[in-house]
């Protein structure tokens, strides 16, 4: 692993302080060390557009569900409830009710036409995603690596703090599990990055100046000052 090979390079310059090769090895594998806390930073990153891009294709065909549901509840509330007349429209909700509850988790209410609203969530009291006035749609924006939830975007627009159940819930939590996992490596390598440069700072180059910061912490870059090349 790269941080066994930069600890193992570190003691071999402990034990040979003067030599130049051995300085620009622990310098190089200084370099592959960072190149391999960026690489995993990407890797997560990347791993977070793609959730991004995700929910974003799932909510807009969760938009396309509710607003089909809308569209029957106008025919059914036209119809009046009447069986003879509304049992095919019946049938129809009840499929796109079926399949937008694969994408987000929903609570259904049955008016008397036989028309429904939908809530967003497991009870009555959550957002109205479908009502009497027709349906509100649901938006993704990026905020960071994480995933920001908006209800009727175009109209009164209202964050929504998370969405449980059915697939876009699903990737969702997995977000919040790589958010969390980057926020760890980054907290990891800026710690890492202030204890090595403090010790480097402790230390003194071939010209007797105490040590340069060894690593930036904004992209764990590795500072190489002329001194420690041996030039």
């Amino acid at each position: 692993a790269a941080i066994q090979n930069f600890f193992g390079k570190v003691q071999d310059f402990a034990s040979t302080p003067t030599s130049i090769p051995i300085r620009v090895t622990v310098l190089q594998a200084a370099d592959e060390l960072a190149a391999d806390f960026r690489a995993q930073a990407g890797k997560l990153t990347n791993e977070a557009a793609a959730i991004f891009s995700d929910v974003d294709e799932q909510l807009n065909q969760t938009n396309a569900l509710t607003s089909s549901i809308a569209d029957l509840n106008k025919k059914l509330d036209s119809l009046g409830g009447d069986p003879s007349k509304v049992n095919d429209l019946l049938d129809q909700r009840d499929k796109l009710v079926d399949q937008l509850v694969k994408f987000v988790g929903v609570t259904v209410e049955a008016r008397k036409s036989g028309a429904v609203n939908i809530y967003l969530g497991g009870s009555a009291n959550g957002p109205k995603l479908v009502d009497e006035t027709g349906a509100k749609s649901l938006s993704a924006a990026k905020a960071g690596t994480q995933v920001a939830l908006t209800l009727d975007p175009y109209g009164r627009s209202t964050p929504i703090a998370k969405i449980e159940g059915g697939c876009v819930g699903g990737v969702l939590s997995f977000g919040d599990h790589v958010t969390s996992a980057l926020n760890q490596l980054n907290r990891l390598a800026t710690g890492f990055a202030a204890s090595i440069n403090k010790q480097h700072a402790q230390g003194l180059d071939l010209k007797g100046n105490f040590g340069l910061p060894l690593y930036t912490s904004y992209n764990l870059g590795v500072e190489v000052p002329n001194a420690n090349k041996g030039t």
